[in-house]
């Protein structure tokens, strides 16, 4: 079962991973572990209480995946918090030619799936639960 899941995240394209990795996070209480794409940044200035300093400094003392000069990048297409309240900025969270995830676990996703029974409305992963269950 662990195998058809797994394959099935593989499919999905980057947003449809980060969705899924999100209602993981929900359920599993891991909020500081949630991805936001692009568009939420601007929304989530545009409703913060903070002045434009403190964006600023988010980005500045953040970091960028494809960088090793520092600072988040706004034009990438996903960032996430780092433990200081700065911003992680990367385009992808998994590599195709690599087989490799960045910043979301789908081992530990996938087990807390099947230990709860819970497809996180994903259509193809719940027709897995049903297959088994109809074994």
């Amino acid at each position: 079962m662990e195998e058809k899941i797994m394959e099935i995240i593989k499919a999905l394209d980057d947003s449809e991973i980060v969705s899924l990795w999100n209602e993981y996070c929900y359920a599993a209480n891991r909020y500081d572990d949630e991805i936001f794409d692009s568009y939420a940044l601007e929304e989530m200035i545009d409703n913060s209480n903070e002045g434009g300093l403190y964006w600023v400094s988010r980005f500045f003392y953040g970091s960028d995946d494809y960088s090793t000069e520092g600072s988040a990048n706004p034009n990438r297409d996903f960032f996430q918090f780092d433990g200081y309240g700065n911003l992680k900025s990367f385009d992808y969270v998994y590599n195709n030619f690599k087989d490799e995830f960045s910043y979301v676990y789908p081992e530990e996703m996938i087990d807390y799936m099947i230990e709860n029974k819970e497809s996180f409305g994903n259509d193809e992963i719940e027709e897995v639960f049903e297959e088994v269950e109809e074994e």
